[in-house]
């Protein structure tokens, strides 16, 4: 699930602190200061934030590539929608 979120936040291209706080599970203050983190490096680089700063800056602090995160949300998706079997220790309820 954690993927499928953060898959949705590279197609959307940016991220806003409050997207930061479901990419990385974490609160308001550590969301905070990755987006300052970011957002620092963005200006120095001679660039302006808009909308959120670019999603794809955030691969850096969960240490992966944008490929994975697309192949593992892929996986979830799979897993979310496949059967279940039933546990041949539990008694039925029929």
């Amino acid at each position: 699930m954690i993927n499928n979120i953060r898959e949705e936040i590279l197609m959307q291209g940016y991220a806003r602190v409050s997207d930061i706080k479901r990419f990385i599970p974490c609160g308001y203050p550590r969301a905070k200061k990755y987006y300052e983190e970011i957002e620092a490096k963005v200006t120095a680089a001679g660039k302006k934030v808009h909308r959120g700063v670019r999603a794809v800056y955030l691969l850096d602090y969960i240490e992966l590539t944008e490929k994975q995160v697309h192949e593992y949300a892929e996986l979830e998706r799979k897993k979310g929608t496949a059967p279940t079997v039933p546990n041949k220790n539990q008694p039925s309820s029929l």
